[in-house]
């Protein structure tokens, strides 16, 4: 099914009014199809501190990823940019260690993946984009 045109699929329950309005009509998770699990395509581009040695950073990266797995999502391509000159100062760093990773993901794991990623100090910018 193409992400663009996957909706919530659900059965109403056959018990409630058929006077509801949509906005009130309650679902069970029983009812709720299949097709809801589907995993959508998303990117991340992280940039994370330059002064890490290889072996933290290659650490880092991994911890991402497993992140992403560890929420029912499966890695895709991934690229090393490698160290870069920074736009503008954050956290007091001119340069940061970029990357990309594009993976696949359920929609509802996004917000959990993002709130791991904000608590970490290691980690200078994030941002996920969908590509569906």
């Amino acid at each position: 099914m193409n992400g663009s045109a996957a909706r919530l699929r659900c059965r109403r329950n056959p018990d409630s009014n058929p006077f509801d309005f949509p906005s009130r009509r309650r679902y069970s998770y029983a009812q709720i199809d299949e097709e809801v699990l589907e995993l959508r395509e998303y990117e991340i581009v992280y940039v994370i501190l330059p002064d890490l040695s290889e072996e933290d950073r290659s650490t880092k990266i991994e911890r991402i990823h497993s992140l992403i797995s560890e929420n029912g999502g499966e890695i895709g391509k991934v690229e090393d940019w490698g160290k870069r000159v920074l736009a503008y100062e954050i956290k007091h760093n001119t340069e940061g260690y970029y990357g990309l990773a594009e993976f696949r993901l359920p929609p509802d794991s996004v917000r959990t993946v993002e709130d791991r990623l904000n608590i970490d100090e290691e980690i200078l910018r994030y941002q996920i984009v969908s590509r569906s």
